[in-house]
């Protein structure tokens, strides 16, 4: 079991300092990608240290569209980067799970198959697409 320090909130911090001092497209597209990574897995966190940041469904509902704007950046800086396509319908995941309801995800659906479809595409590799 991972110990809980409360790393995904420190991640987080640093990761939202570097994006606010990035500069290049391709910088950006990056920690676009890894900031989204790391609010859709604060959804799930058990660490004390992250409750301040997930003990509402107002805050999950909040982390959720957070992940998802960001892996929409990185999509629309890196087209051709294929983890942020697998971010991106992942994301649209967490946002149905956490306040969007069923409706959303149904609605979605399409959305979510053609980005982890353009992630396989471009990194047929991977386990994850």
């Amino acid at each position: 079991q991972a110990e809980h320090d409360g790393n995904l909130a420190k991640c987080l911090q640093k990761l939202e300092a570097m994006y606010m001092d990035s500069t290049s497209n391709e910088e950006r597209a990056a920690l676009c990608f890894r900031l989204s990574r790391v609010y859709y897995n604060l959804l799930s966190s058990d660490d004390p240290a992250n409750a301040e940041l997930n003990n509402s469904k107002q805050k999950l509902a909040e982390l959720a569209k957070s992940a998802h704007k960001f892996a929409e950046e990185a999509v629309k800086i890196a087209p051709n980067d294929f983890r942020s396509h697998y971010w991106y319908g992942v994301t649209i995941q967490g946002v149905g799970d956490n306040g969007g309801g069923t409706k959303y995800k149904l609605q979605r659906l399409p959305d979510m198959r053609s980005s982890f479809e353009r992630a396989h595409e471009l990194n047929p590799n991977d386990g994850n697409t």
